[in-house]
C-alpha cells in the first residue's frame, strides 16, 4: 500500500538522506503519518541515482482524509438505491388478452400504442401488416399466438384493434391485444417453472394473476426476420 516518490538531493550529487528526512517530520506528524510512511531510501543505481525515495502510506493518507470513508458512504448509498430500485419493481404495462386472462409487458420493450381499425390491416408475406407513416409494421395477434397455451378468443372480428407496439433499430412490430388497462411498477414475484411459448412466467399484479410476456421469443417465432433486418 505504499508508493515511493523521488526527491532532487543536492547539486554535488550526494544523497543528503538526514537533511531531507528532517525537513518532513512536522508536515508528516500533522498528517498522522505512521513510522513507516516517513521512510527514506537512497536509490544508488538507475536513472534516479542521486535522488532519495520518500515511501508514502498511501492507505494512511486516505484514511486521514476521510477519502475511504467517503468511498465506503457512496457505496452503501449505490447499494441501497440499487436495493431501493429492485423494491420498486419494474414497470408494466397491463391488458387484457381475453376476458380471463390479464397479462404483462415490460414497459421497456413498449414503443408505443396504436388503435387501428381492422379495414387498415393489410397482408404481405403471409402475415398481416399496417401502413404507419410510410412503415409496414407486421401484427402479431398474441391470442392467436398463445392459443395452444389456453388463449381461446382472439380479435378477428373487432372494428378496432388494440395494438402494443415494439421496436428495435428501424423496425416495428405490432403486438394485438383484447384491452390494454394501465402501466403500474410495483414489487412482484415471477414465478417460473412454464414451458409454455411466449411466456415468462407468471406473477399476482394489482391482485390479479398476470403473465409476462416474452416478447422477443414471440416476435423470433412469429416474425423470424424481424431481428435480422433489424438496423439502427
Amino acid at each position: 500500500h505504499a508508493s515511493a516518490v523521488c526527491i532532487p538531493t543536492e547539486t554535488n550529487g550526494s544523497c543528503n538522506a538526514r537533511g531531507i528526512l528532517n525537513s518532513f517530520p512536522k508536515n508528516t506528524q500533522a498528517l498522522g503519518f505512521r513510522k513507516q510512511s516517513g521512510c527514506l531510501v537512497p536509490i544508488s543505481e538507475g536513472k534516479d541515482e542521486g535522488r532519495v525515495a520518500l515511501i508514502l502510506d498511501v492507505v494512511g493518507l486516505a484514511l486521514h482524509s476521510g477519502v475511504l470513508a467517503k468511498l465506503k458512504e457512496r457505496s452503501f448509498a449505490d447499494a441501497s438505491e440499487s436495493h431501493e430500485q429492485r423494491e420498486a419493481g419494474e414497470p408494466l404495462l397491463l391488458f387484457d388478452l381475453d376476458a380471463q386472462t390479464r397479462m404483462a409487458i415490460p414497459l421497456a420493450k413498449v414503443s408505443r400504442l396504436e388503435v387501428i381499425v381492422s379495414s387498415r390491416v393489410e397482408r404481405s408475406g403471409g402475415l398481416e401488416v399496417f401502413q404507419q407513416r410510410g412503415q409496414i409494421i407486421p401484427l402479431v395477434r398474441l391470442a392467436q399466438f398463445l392459443s395452444k397455451a389456453g388463449a381461446t378468443t382472439d380479435t378477428a372480428g373487432s372494428d378496432e384493434l388494440h395494438v402494443v407496439v415494439h421496436s428495435a433499430g428501424n423496425r416495428s412490430v405490432g403486438l394485438v391485444v383484447a384491452c390494454i388497462h394501465d402501466i403500474v411498477q410495483k414489487p412482484f414475484e415471477l414465478q417460473h417453472g412454464t414451458d409454455r411459448p411466449g411466456i415468462l412466467g407468471s406473477a399476482v399484479v394489482q391482485d390479479r394473476v398476470t403473465d409476462l410476456v416474452d416478447v422477443e421469443g414471440v416476435i423470433r417465432t412469429a416474425c423470424p426476420a424481424f431481428y435480422a433486418h433489424a438496423t439502427t
